[in-house]
């Protein structure tokens, strides 16, 4: 019997690949939405809005949490996940840069 429910392990769901295409029926994978959600934590402590910090120094510091970030999960179907993360950091890197104005 297949199985329908994603199965999380080590951070990571895997789950069977139900839409049409060449690929139904595969298992594809990528990070949890509870270990993406714990990856944004830390990011936002790092990067407060209301701190008034140069950005190179907040860029420095975020670095080897985004390369870590990136090795662990940049395997499987995370293409559109760091897309929008990217997006994301970026806004709060500019805010951060615009408040020590």
């Amino acid at each position: 019997m297949p199985l329908r429910s994603p199965l999380s392990f080590l951070d990571i769901i895997y789950k069977i690949y139900e839409k049409k295409g060449h690929r139904k029926g595969n298992v594809i994978f990528g990070p949890s939405y509870k270990s993406i959600d714990k990856f944004k934590d830390k990011i936002r402590e790092m990067t407060k809005r209301n701190q008034t910090n140069n950005t190179k120094r907040v860029i420095a510091s975020l670095k080897p949490k985004l390369k870590g970030g990136a090795n662990y999960f940049g395997i499987g179907y995370v293409k559109y996940l760091f897309k929008n993360l990217d997006g994301w950091i970026t806004i709060r890197i500019r805010i951060i840069q615009l408040r020590s104005w």
